[in-house]
């Protein structure tokens, strides 16, 4: 049993938070609770045969929490063990998860205390979604990656035990700003004190601009540029850590008006460890961030895609845009094709076409002109 998992039979839960599940098997439990006379509200990921993916009723269920946690001013405390997506749900998913890291983002942003106590894996979407939270508490036997570790080992070609290093809880907390170690229940007990009792919560955002600084004039890529007043990421090959903070920097520094237009011809988050070991789920979720504060300051950031895009590149960019506008030959995909190749047989390939402007992919379909 993690530490953390040890706490939880430690709090006091007194009453269902989350809507009728009916016959639906949630991956996600609420409830309002108690632990040493603090009262907050928990989420808990449940064991399921998917490893705690999420789909579409589990985040409409976390996001009713959220709501709830901010009308009754509670922090939240979320046991988050999930191996991300529901993935037989297809790119409908995606919708779901620009919800969920938007919901995520603005909880924390408009005040909201939200600490995650991280499972044993905690992948993809999930990942992104972690990093929300103004805290992170990590286990020895916790593993943290934008991409599960299956797929980082054939796609690379390399032995699991390269794998698991980069993706372990020792790497992570070096690379997180907002980390806290824990071995035992005790010292879960002792950090959610002190969290409860800290007013500090603008480590994320300063590690926003930090990041940001790591795109300086030596080290800004040449895959964004601005070209015809607006931004543009170049070349469809995923982006490394550079290029999504030289996105993030060009979008903080924007001043050529109110209307920000991004064309992205990036078309998914990297699968490389190369990528994966600088944490690429904490850069995607910087990114996003920005794009958050960007349009919360009153300016008006909107992404459109003339190709294809996935996976969490996707989620970044979508979550907190004001409009996320495609072609009509543009393709949105749950997933990279590699990651596709990969664990999906030849049948399960195609993902069923579905009108994406209807279940909240995308927000406009570009006309030729706008193109």
């Amino acid at each position: 049993m993690l530490p953390a998992e040890e706490f939880l039979t430690r709090c006091e839960k007194y009453e269902n938070i989350l809507p009728d599940r009916g016959e639906y098997p949630f991956s996600v439990n609420g409830h309002f609770s108690k632990y040493n006379n603090h009262k907050f509200l928990l989420l808990n990921s449940v064991k399921t045969e998917n490893k705690g993916a999420l789909g579409k009723l589990d985040i409409d269920a976390i996001c009713h929490a959220l709501d709830v946690a901010e009308k009754e001013k509670l922090p939240v405390v979320f046991y988050l063990d999930s191996s991300g997506a529901k993935l037989d749900e297809g790119v409908a998913i995606q919708a779901s998860f620009r919800k969920l890291i938007y919901q995520g983002m603005k909880f924390s942003r408009q005040g909201g205390k939200l600490i995650f106590l991280m499972g044993k894996n905690v992948f993809g979407g999930a990942s992104m979604f972690s990093m929300c939270g103004h805290a992170r508490l990590y286990s020895p036997d916790t593993r943290i990656s934008m991409t599960g570790p299956r797929v980082l080992q054939e796609y690379n070609k390399c032995c699991y035990e390269k794998i698991r290093k980069i993706i372990s809880s020792e790497q992570r907390v070096d690379q997180d700003a907002s980390a806290y170690w824990v071995t035992n229940c005790s010292e879960v007990e002792k950090n959610i004190e002190f969290l409860f009792g800290s007013n500090d919560v603008t480590r994320v955002y300063d590690e926003v601009k930090t990041a940001i600084n790591i795109a300086g004039k030596d080290r800004f890529s040449e895959r964004v540029v601005v070209l015809d007043g607006n931004i543009v990421c170049l070349g469809n090959r995923p982006p490394s850590a550079i290029d999504i903070m030289s996105l993030a920097a060009t979008i903080d520094q924007w001043d050529s008006g109110k209307n920000i237009i991004i064309r992205c011809e990036w078309e998914s988050h990297s699968v490389s460890i190369e990528d994966e070991v600088t944490y690429q789920s904490r850069f995607l979720f910087l990114l996003s961030n920005k794009v958050y504060e960007k349009n919360s300051s009153g300016f008006n950031v909107e992404i459109r895609v003339d190709g294809e895009i996935s996976g969490g590149l996707y989620i970044a960019l979508a979550a907190a845009s004001h409009m996320f506008s495609i072609t009509k030959k543009a393709k949105v995909y749950s997933l990279p094709s590699m990651i596709i190749d990969i664990i999906k047989s030849d049948k399960e390939r195609r993902e069923n076409e579905v009108d994406l402007l209807l279940v909240g992919v995308v927000d406009k379909y570009l006309e030729a002109g706008d193109e």
